[in-house]
């Protein structure tokens, strides 16, 4: 019988890649964490305002998400290609040679980093609606360029290997730097807040120290990972197939790839409800910490390092165990801690300090499969539709994917606002920093930190359930598209 060519990963690869989720996860956990937060304590914007604005964004992405993974499958960086053009030629001795994803990745780090460090200043006007003008052009530039970054990004864990093991070794890393990039943003974050007492001065610092971060690990990620993907691009018998379709049909076929694909809408919604669960406990924690706990707010960064920590002490752990019983068996037993980890935050009370903890350190050990499986079900998916079409369409599935992720975000935070404004969230006012808020605040918020995560992990383990590529199945396809390759 034939054997599939496995061919492993160099430590350095592996580390290298890890190191560019670092970069996405400081982003995306103190934003996540921190920014709704600070729009509605710090600067005084009302919580549907706050919230919308992340909504807007969300619609934009809705567009670039699909349109940067199409131009990511047609980039070309031969230099003939680029003298071609009049309008990219200019680029040319920078990305020439660099494949199809690098050059978005070396493009978009400087603009990502410097919206980042813009969504923390504080503008020298209190008009409402010229901050929610001034944060919504923040969020869009910022999207548009963690877009830029980070679909190229994942769409190289399909391209440097086509191992199934190695894969999921692959994501192994990068669940790890994703937590170590989380974990470090948050033991920055209080540090910085331990050192300032003015919360404005605490988030600008934060905001140009993690934006001159985000940058330089997005470097040391291409350079570490560069030569592995020429290696793999060399060895290549055929070289891949990009889409050739226009970028408005080839919207139409991101759409059909939904309604065709059974394992890609399920590995969609499974990151989406997942997503919806972690984003939720995120941006909710700090108020239910200082508004429900009444607890110091350096309680915020702790329990999120609790999580975050347990998170990262449980990523190689799981992985070691997903080699036993795959990726469904993983998220059978990672779920259903997690799920219990917030049931029991609905009942922790005012002063149970080690509740708290207790459940936040449940979360991060369950939340860890999250991490790991469903993202390093997208490459076995990839080689399914490869086998079917003859073509590798790694942008549009991760265009796809990374719109779930987005939008788990983007409808937690709009929930969050709106729930917090119709139940009365009374923001600062007249010198009044921390002001009391009425009961029915207080339960939406019990009630967005416990309940709604449940019903999204209930929903993850119905999805985990129908899943359909096992380990089996994914030899298979592998099988055959060696066999069809060496043919």
């Amino acid at each position: 019988m034939k054997t599939i060519t496995k061919s492993a990963l160099s430590f350095k690869t592996k580390l290298f890649y890890g190191i560019g989720a670092a970069s996405g996860e400081i982003y995306g956990i103190t934003t996540g964490s921190f920014f709704l937060f600070f729009l509605t304590t710090t600067v005084g914007l009302n919580p549907t305002l706050a919230s919308t604005a992340f909504l807007i964004g969300k619609i934009w992405d809705g567009i670039n998400d699909p349109l940067i993974g199409w131009l990511s499958d047609r980039t070309t960086t031969s230099a003939s290609a680029l003298h071609a053009s009049p309008f990219i030629r200019w680029l040319s001795p920078f990305i020439t040679g660099w494949g199809r994803r690098y050059p978005w990745m070396i493009l978009g780090a400087i603009p990502l980093g410097i919206a980042f460090f813009l969504q923390w200043i504080v503008p020298p006007f209190s008009n409402p609606s010229w901050l929610f003008i001034y944060y919504t052009v923040v969020i869009l530039v910022a999207y548009t360029a963690i877009t830029a970054v980070l679909l190229p990004y994942s769409a190289l864990a399909a391209e440097i290997t086509k191992s199934y093991d190695e894969r999921t070794s692959l994501m192994s890393f990068r669940s790890f730097f994703a937590v170590v990039g989380l974990l470090g943003s948050l033991m920055l974050a209080q540090a910085i807040f331990g050192l300032f007492a003015d919360a404005q001065q605490q988030y600008l610092v934060l905001g140009l120290i993690e934006g001159l971060l985000i940058i330089g690990l997005i470097y040391l990620c291409i350079w570490g990972t560069r030569k592995q993907y020429r290696q793999v691009m060399q060895e290549r018998q055929t070289p891949p197939q990009a889409e050739t379709l226009g970028f408005f049909a080839s919207w139409r076929t991101q759409l059909g790839l939904l309604w065709r694909s059974r394992p890609l809408q399920i590995a969609a919604l499974l990151i989406l409800s997942c997503g919806m669960a972690s984003n939720l406990t995120i941006s909710v924690l700090p108020y239910f910490i200082r508004f429900v706990l009444r607890l110091p707010d350096h309680h915020i960064t702790q329990a999120l390092l609790a999580v975050q920590g347990f998170a990262l002490l449980a990523v190689f752990g799981w992985n070691q165990v997903s080699q036993w019983v795959g990726k469904r068996g993983l998220l059978f037993l990672g779920l259903p801690i997690w799920l219990l980890a917030h049931l029991g935050l609905f009942f922790v009370s005012p002063g149970r300090v080690g509740m708290l903890y207790l459940c936040a350190s449940a979360a991060g050990t369950g939340f860890a499969t999250a991490l790991l499986a469903p993202w390093s079900m997208l490459p076995d998916i990839i080689d399914l539709d490869e086998l079917n079409t003859g073509k590798r369409r790694e942008g549009m599935f991760y265009g796809v994917i990374v719109q779930a992720h987005k939008l788990a975000l983007a409808l937690a935070i709009f929930g969050v606002g709106r729930l917090l404004d119709i139940s009365g969230f009374v923001t600062p006012e007249d010198g009044i920093d921390d002001p009391l808020q009425p009961t029915s605040v207080l339960w939406a918020i019990r009630i967005l930190i416990a309940i709604v995560p449940v019903v999204m992990l209930a929903i993850a383990l119905c999805l985990t359930y129908i899943y359909p590529l096992t380990r089996e199945v994914h030899q298979e396809i592998a099988l055959k598209l060696q066999t069809r390759n060496e043919s």
